[in-house]
């Protein structure tokens, strides 16, 4: 798997689905935020951290291992994207 290849499974299982995040590790969730695809620190005590949201950096991708860095394994990596684990994003009003 590549970097595009894995921002395109993001982009495919978030793009019918509004108000909602995919977790993509146990800290962080991929979603749509101002437009854009983008990652966001999740914690249990605080949620999903939107004021913290960043946009996707290939850096952080281990093209050799074909996954994220901090996952030790690419299947560790799609076990996310192939059980999708789906969390409501909730704004303070």
């Amino acid at each position: 798997m590549t970097f595009e290849q894995i921002i395109q499974r993001y982009t495919d299982l978030l793009q019918d689905k509004q108000g909602v995040a995919l977790e993509i590790d146990d800290s962080t969730v991929a979603l749509f935020h101002q437009g854009k695809l983008m990652a966001a620190p999740l914690s249990v005590s605080s949620g999903i951290q939107l004021g913290k949201a960043y946009v996707f950096d290939p850096e952080f991708w281990d093209e050799d291992c074909g996954c994220w860095e901090g996952h030790q394994s690419a299947s560790e990596t799609m076990q996310w994207v192939n059980t999708p684990n789906f969390i409501p994003v909730l704004t303070r009003s």
